[in-house]
């Protein structure tokens, strides 16, 4: 059993308004009485980012907040209002990956 005053939050990989967060949350708060705290994407009207190294960087955060960092021990705490809490370990380095084009299909797009 958790101690009353713990820190109860949600993770989830879709953005805040697409997975069962806005649902889940209302149901602890109204029949439990326990407010959650949310690790996970921003609001959002697309399911995705549209970039590959964006993906990665918000995946990488979120599962950083939620577990902790890579090498490290401990979750990151969430905010009351929801919204994520910064967290104190580095940027996780990410090689930028170089788009380049087969002579094939530069030839078909010309």
């Amino acid at each position: 059993r958790y101690p009353r005053e713990a820190k109860r939050l949600w993770a989830q990989e879709e953005p805040r308004n697409a997975g069962a967060f806005m649902f889940i949350a209302d149901v602890f708060r109204e029949q439990l009485g326990i407010n959650l705290g949310y690790i996970g994407r921003a609001t959002s009207a697309s399911p995705a980012t549209g970039s590959e190294y964006a993906h990665k960087k918000q995946q990488d955060k979120i599962l950083s907040e939620a577990v902790g960092p890579l090498g490290g021990s401990g979750a990151a705490i969430g905010h009351s209002n929801g919204s994520p809490s910064p967290s104190n370990a580095p940027e996780p380095h990410i090689p930028e990956t170089k788009v380049t084009q087969s002579k094939a299909t530069a030839k078909a797009s010309r």
